[in-house]
């Protein structure tokens, strides 16, 4: 897989701009010192292959109390009693995928839609010759019960529809302004990102709204799935997305 895959690469390129720094959650190669080192910080944290795709192998490592630790994949759970088990078991993983090196990243408490966590596609595109970029569309991803990611989802939405039905409704949000804080937050990692991948001119972002609504860019796509765009009723996005692609 060449670089248009590396999370851990697009991570480093993002985070040379400072600009962008509040909004990356923190991410280190996968070692048993940065594991427990991002643990002791956040409690909880993702593990996920540096060049996985389609949400294979990622995992949620949770700190639950008294020396038990909660290991979360796709919609299993399984409790360890200790340090030792919980790095074991995630190399038994790697071995049985054959990714390596995986990355360690800060876990993001997304707001919930029915206690189901949503993430944002937002599509940044950009024409042949043409040096500007724009935000061609965004949907909200829901994933499924039991899931913490939302490569299995659940439901495919509007985001401002999203928004309204999810827990961020309580703490009263001026849509309008969160949206535009998005558009903002990915064209700026777009422009970021094409320093060092020059020759790419559709990048879609997985992008998070914590429980406070704060935005997270949590990893960008150079090969980025549009038939999404597709499931929603206005088509407008997908039509746009793919003029875009092709010109």
């Amino acid at each position: 897989m060449g670089a248009k895959w590396n999370k851990w690469k697009h991570y480093q390129v993002m985070k040379e701009e400072e600009a962008l720094l509040n909004y990356l959650p923190e991410t280190q190669l996968l070692t048993e010192q940065s594991l427990w080192e991002l643990m002791n910080k956040y409690n909880h944290v993702i593990i996920k292959p540096r060049q996985g795709v389609l949400g294979r192998g990622i995992t949620q490592v949770s700190f639950i109390g008294k020396d038990l630790y909660e290991i979360h994949a796709e919609n299993r759970k399984i409790t360890l009693t200790s340090r030792e088990e919980v790095y074991n078991n995630l190399n038994d993983l790697k071995k049985l995928l054959h990714y390596k090196p995986y990355i360690v990243q800060q876990k993001i408490p997304l707001a919930t839609i029915d206690d189901c966590p949503f993430d944002l596609r937002v599509m940044v595109q950009r024409k042949k010759n043409s040096a500007t970029w724009v935000v061609t569309g965004k949907l909200a991803k829901v994933a499924a019960k039991g899931f913490f990611i939302t490569n299995v989802a659940q439901n495919i939405l509007p985001v401002e529809e999203a928004i309204q039905h999810s827990s961020l409704c309580q703490i009263h949000l001026q849509i309008q302004d969160l949206l535009s804080h998005i558009d903002r937050s990915a064209l700026l990692a777009a422009t970021q990102l094409e320093t060092f991948y020059p020759k790419y001119r559709t990048i879609g972002f997985d992008i998070g709204l914590d429980q406070k609504g704060k935005v997270w860019i949590i990893e960008a796509n150079f090969k980025s799935m549009i038939s999404m765009f597709d499931l929603l009723k206005d088509k407008t996005m997908y039509q746009t997305i793919k003029s875009y692609e092709e010109g």
